[in-house]
């Protein structure tokens, strides 16, 4: 939801799935680190606590946004705990979502850094333990040239486990 330009991230319920109301208080509200937008929100559940990862919106510098991954934690939707920025070396990053699968894995988007100067980012994963080291495994997923998503790629909801015949 944006005031004043600025996203804030609220929480919406429904009884029915289809009517929704919408909290007036923002569940994640701006900081230092994102003064100007909290926005493009991902939950991933982990054992008993929900992973939020966020767009962390910092500043607007000479036509680049710079924006980086946030990441909270709740148990309950009522109260989150853990606030950060993850992936910090990746100056400009975008679509961090947590995934679990024996290790703790981060879809990301770098771009636009000394790291990852291009203007067509794909997607990368890393992976983590502790959510303040991780090691970056790489670009898993690139834009194709002259198609529908040359510009850009990235990750939107969180991976699922399926079970596959082999």
């Amino acid at each position: 939801r944006h005031q004043n330009r600025v996203s804030k991230l609220h929480l919406a319920k429904s009884e029915n799935g289809k009517k929704f109301i919408l909290e007036e208080t923002p569940f994640i509200d701006n900081d230092e680190n994102s003064p100007l937008g909290v926005e493009d929100a991902r939950i991933s559940k982990i054992g008993r606590e929900y992973f939020i990862t966020f767009t962390a919106f910092k500043a607007h510098i000479a036509e680049n946004n710079i924006t980086r991954i946030g990441i909270v934690k709740t148990k309950d939707f009522k109260e989150y705990y853990d606030r950060d920025i993850i992936l910090e070396r990746f100056d400009n990053n975008k679509n961090g979502v947590v995934f679990k699968n024996k290790k703790i894995y981060v879809f990301h988007r770098p771009f636009n850094s000394e790291l990852f100067p291009s203007k067509t980012p794909g997607a990368h994963v890393a992976i983590t333990k502790n959510f303040k080291e991780f090691r970056d495994l790489g670009e898993f997923l690139k834009p194709r040239k002259n198609k529908w998503d040359d510009a850009r790629v990235g990750i939107n909801t969180p991976p699922i486990k399926i079970k596959t015949k082999k």
